[in-house]
């Protein structure tokens, strides 16, 4: 149980450390895992004969139950999935205009710059004149 534990807080202090570094395949990997992990738990139930025997002792309020709880957390996490789907879009919207907006703030400091350069009579890291003197020697 120990061991558990520790892995979770180890990864959550590892996520934390690299919150900032995207990992865009790890949210694919975790999905294909837990699909595997739940493959594997009902093929070991499913090989386990002291359970399959105990089915018909736990009785069909049991199994009612089991599919219910199933059921109702499948469904629960599929709503929970869209809506973090469609909040991920709106929030990819507004980044989308935030960077659409933080783009133009861009290219007004680069003609700004531009023009400062330009004023300032600088070509190359050098002014005019010294660029003038340069050719004439």
């Amino acid at each position: 149980m120990f061991t558990v534990i520790g892995c979770m807080i180890a990864g959550i202090f590892i996520g934390y450390a690299a919150r900032r570094i995207r990992f865009s395949w790890i949210s694919h990997l975790t999905t294909g895992l837990i699909w595997i992990l739940l493959f594997l738990l009902g093929w070991e139930v499913g090989h386990n004969q002291k359970v399959i025997s105990a089915l018909p002792a736990l009785g069909l309020d049991a199994l009612l139950l089991t599919v219910a709880a199933l059921l109702g957390s499948c469904l629960l996490a599929w709503g929970l999935w869209r809506k973090m789907a469609s909040h991920k879009h709106i929030c990819s919207q507004e980044h989308t205009a935030l960077a659409t907006g933080e783009e133009k703030t861009n290219k007004e400091r680069q003609n700004s710059l531009d023009m400062t350069v330009y004023e300032g009579n600088i070509y190359n890291g050098k002014t005019k004149n010294e660029g003038i003197k340069k050719e004439e020697t």
